[in-house]
C-alpha cells in the first residue's frame, strides 16, 4: 500500500473519474461514446477506469438484445 499511495498524482495521471465504465453506462450514437451514471464517481488515477473497463469487458460480454426493451 505504501508503494501504491506514493505514486506520483498530477493532472495528467489523477483526477475524476466515473469509476463504473461497463456496458450499460454509455450508450454509442454516430461514432461518438455518450456516458451515464456518474454516481461512482471518484477521484483516482485515470488508468482505473481502463482497468474497470477491461474487467466488464471480459468478464461480462456485451449482450444484444432484439427487443429493446428487455
Amino acid at each position: 500500500m505504501s508503494r501504491l499511495t506514493s505514486l506520483p498524482k498530477s493532472k495528467d495521471t489523477y483526477g475524476l473519474t466515473h469509476t463504473d465504465f461497463h456496458q450499460s453506462n454509455f450508450y454509442l450514437y454516430n461514432g461518438d461514446i455518450y456516458l451515464f451514471d456518474f454516481d461512482d464517481c471518484g477521484y483516482t488515477y485515470f488508468v482505473n477506469d481502463i482497468g474497470i473497463t477491461l474487467c466488464y469487458a471480459l468478464f461480462y460480454p456485451f449482450k444484444e438484445f432484439e427487443n429493446k426493451t428487455e
